[in-house]
């Protein structure tokens, strides 16, 4: 004799339900937690922009002003590599003539 008739499948179907609604739940959450940080990231980064007189917006000129080393720009699409500065080579020692 079957004592559950038509409830047989409800308890499984229960559970999967509340699985997804906890999985859904905690998505939620990390998605909310991740706006909230990256807000405070933008608006941290802009107040202290303003605060230091850098606007946020590209200035004319040179792109990064006051680096006049070739390779301390990102390269853009469309420009050419810029091939790597030669290291600075030290003083030739003196000769030791023994």
């Amino acid at each position: 004799m079957d004592r559950y008739g038509d409830f047989t499948g409800l308890g499984v179907g229960i559970i999967i339900l509340m699985m997804v609604l906890y999985l859904g739940t905690l998505a939620l959450a990390l998605w909310v937690g991740y706006v909230i940080q990256r807000t405070a990231v933008k608006n941290g980064m802009l107040r202290a922009m303003q605060e230091s007189g850098m606007t946020f917006a590209p200035r004319p000129g040179p792109q990064y002003p006051g680096s006049g080393r070739p390779g301390a720009q990102p390269p853009y699409p469309g420009q050419p590599p810029v091939p790597p500065a030669t290291p600075p080579q030290a003083p030739p020692g003196p000769s030791s003539n023994d």
